[in-house]
């Protein structure tokens, strides 16, 4: 298939239309070029890695299903993490953002469905980490569904934890690009 300039001006006017963005990063539009959504309005903190826009909130804390809607509200999810390299990054993330003030910090994995079987909120993978702390998950009280970035013992590693708790979120999004399919000559 072949890409041209006008399909890839309609997919961002459509892109536009269906987004939930305050400011767009324009330049020249071609086949390749990904729509760069900037910071909304209430969220403080930005970063990225791979493909992954995220949003780090640490002003508003809350339980995690309003956490998760908040997110929603930025056409966003609550974040996942899809491999070791990702945790580590984000884990660095957070730490030198909380450097003097540990928070414990929101992700989308959970095991509302069947308890024990965790998976991401945001894609519905299976949770396979080998960074939870030692004894997690471990369903303290019979009612600890939700996972966090917990620190304690002086690393952020994963906790489970009952989904009413407070506290800091992260939502992520990930880049699409404007024109999908390959060009051919």
């Amino acid at each position: 298939m072949i890409c041209s300039k006008l399909a890839t001006f309609i997919s961002f006017i459509v892109y536009l239309e269906y987004s939930n963005c305050c400011q767009l990063t324009l330049g020249v539009l071609d086949v390749n070029t990904d729509v760069c959504v900037e910071t909304p309005l209430n969220i403080p903190v930005i970063t990225t890695y791979g493909n992954k826009t995220y949003y780090f909130e640490i002003n508003n804390q809350m339980n995690w299903h309003n956490a998760y809607l908040a997110c929603k509200q930025y056409n966003m999810e609550l974040i996942s993490i899809d491999s070791d390299a990702e945790f580590d990054y984000i884990r660095e993330f957070i730490n030198t953002l909380t450097a003097t003030n540990k928070v414990s910090v929101w992700t989308s994995g959970n095991d509302v469905g069947t308890e024990g079987v965790f998976k991401w909120m945001s894609n519905g993978r299976r949770v396979f980490s080998n960074r939870w702390h030692n004894g997690q998950p471990d369903n303290a009280g019979s009612n600890e569904d939700c996972i966090h970035f917990w620190y304690i013992g002086n690393v952020y590693l994963l906790n489970d934890l009952n989904c009413e708790s407070n506290m800091a979120f992260i939502c992520q999004s990930i880049k699409k690009s404007c024109c999908s399919g390959q060009q051919s000559s």
